[in-house]
């Protein structure tokens, strides 16, 4: 059905005239692509994504009270409705008719408490400008591994982690605190301490903690249960030393004191030994991010090449993989190279203490250390390169579960088996593009396993996440994104249960699925 004008005069009485569009070429913008994942309840068995239906109307709120009123309104007409903050990943729904895009890009209000070490942020407040304005302040924020321009509160309320997981603990929800919700029925609900009062400081009272309801774990978008509006979030004592960008965005890096950090690659001879030094490193409790890296990775960092005869971009990639580290790669596949940042915080010392303790480490477990010429970040603190996996070109897709560094070797062996089956590649990895991150200090661990194929196959790496999830239930791996049909029954029947509290919050049946 056509919007109808009534509903589209009253979403201008709430949000103004110039903020609510039904121009043809607007709602086409808020019509992100993209192939379905595992976890969709509506994909269809071959994974062929349908054309999508362009929303009927785009609408952009400046405050929780606008939220509400569009809300009610979409309640009102029997309007399906989905938000959008950075639009990182396509919206959860945008397949449904009769779609309102809930666009909150003009909600980007930030408050930072210094003394109490939180930060109260609005969906349109990207990580990187938070990030920023922390640095000032001797503090810091978590930055996604998607890249510094997602939303902060989107990431928390969903994933929400990152490299420095590894020093200042996994996952977004524990740095969640109070927060503003507005339900799929309109109505504002106060999370937390903010309940009673106008602080974010907590997200346990003394007001009512819904957290455990709104925060996804994996299961689905936090989309299905209405908007948060606004979110207090943890932040962590940092350096007082200035972190110096150097170049031009969006190849921009940050020179970093030498007096307080040093990186460091570890080259081991087999991905085993590469796991079993990383768990000693996580004992030592050494260090502020660390990670395996995958030869492509080094590929990829040539696309920032500079000068009037280097390549750059997926010619450089190219070139790269081609004859310099895809041979490399190929002749020796279990060699696997760590990175490491060492953290000297709170005292000089600490840096040189550091160093000794890995060398020791690294020399017990037959690996080679080499400590990196320069000390720049181009990722872990602004995350300035997010989009470079896409120089290979074509699709692809991430197969990522959260456990112990043990499980990531079972589910890395895991990708590797199905992909020689399902995925046409685009360039021959010789299943080495399996990447491992250690989070909590050694205790979890993420494995990503980047699969990559042309645009017609497309619907392969659908194909891939069905059958790698198989193995990964019977292994006892957890997948970002379980398949429900396969582990629905396994894990208490989990799909049941969030259609039910969806009922309760959306008797209409108008947020997301």
């Amino acid at each position: 059905m056509a919007l109808p004008q009534e509903a589209y005069e009253a979403f201008q009485s709430v949000v103004g005239t110039d903020w609510v569009s039904n121009d043809p070429a607007v709602c086409e913008a808020d019509r992100p692509t993209g192939g379905y994942r595992s976890s969709d309840p509506d994909r269809p068995k071959d994974n062929t994504p349908p054309p999508q239906t362009r929303p009927v109307c785009s609408i952009q709120p400046e405050t929780a009270e606008e939220v509400q009123g569009i809300i009610k309104i979409c309640n009102r007409y029997g309007l399906n409705f989905v938000a959008s903050s950075s639009y990182n990943s396509n919206p959860p729904g945008i397949r449904r008719e009769n779609l309102v895009v809930i666009d909150l890009k003009r909600m980007r209000k930030l408050k930072i408490d210094e003394a109490n070490l939180y930060a109260v942020v609005e969906p349109g407040v990207a990580s990187a400008p938070l990030q920023a304005e922390l640095f000032k302040r001797g503090l810091m924020t978590f930055m996604p591994l998607s890249g510094g321009q997602c939303s902060v509160l989107a990431n928390a309320s969903y994933m929400g982690e990152g490299a420095a997981s590894y020093r200042l603990g996994d996952r977004g929800y524990r740095r969640i605190l109070a927060l503003e919700w507005v339900t799929p029925e309109g109505e504002i609900v106060k999370v937390g301490s903010v309940a009673t009062s106008d602080s974010y400081f907590w997200g346990e009272g003394p007001g009512p903690d819904l957290r455990g309801l709104l925060v996804s774990s994996g299961y689905g978008s936090p989309a299905k249960k209405g908007v948060i509006t606004k979110m207090g979030i943890r932040i962590f004592p940092f350096i007082k030393e200035r972190l110096i960008p150097v170049g031009d965005p969006p190849t921009t890096t940050l020179t970093l004191p030498a007096n307080r950090f040093k990186w460091y690659n570890l080259v081991f001879p087999t991905m085993k030994t590469a796991v079993d030094a990383l768990y000693e490193i996580g004992k030592c409790e050494i260090g502020l991010l660390m990670m395996t890296v995958p030869p492509w990775f080094f590929s990829m960092a040539k696309a920032r090449a500079t000068g009037p005869n280097k390549k750059t971009g997926s010619a450089a990639f190219w070139d790269d993989w081609n004859n310099v580290t895809g041979p490399a790669a190929r002749e020796n596949p279990e060699r696997t190279t760590c990175r490491i940042l060492l953290y000297g915080a709170g005292a000089d010392k600490r840096l040189a203490y550091e160093e000794n303790v890995l060398l020791d480490i690294c020399k017990s477990y037959g690996g080679e250390a080499k400590a990196s010429r320069g000390l720049q970040d181009q990722t872990h603190f602004m995350s300035a390169d997010a989009i470079v996996s896409n120089l290979a070109g074509g699709r692809f897709t991430s197969v990522i579960l959260f456990e112990s560094l043990d499980h990531a070797l079972k589910a890395a062996e895991i990708v590797n088996k199905h992909s020689k089956t399902h995925v046409p590649k685009i360039f021959e990895d010789y299943g080495t593009t399996n990447w491992l991150i250690l989070y909590d200090i050694g205790h979890a661990g993420k494995e990503e396993s980047l699969r990559f194929t042309t645009i017609e196959n497309e619907s392969v790496l659908g194909l891939l996440m069905n059958d790698c999830d198989k193995d990964f239930l019977a292994t006892g791996c957890y997948p970002m994104l379980p398949n429900p049909n396969i582990y629905g029954k396994a894990w208490e029947n989990y799909p049941e249960t969030e259609r039910k509290i969806k009922q309760i919050l959306d008797p209409n049946n108008l947020a997301p699925s």
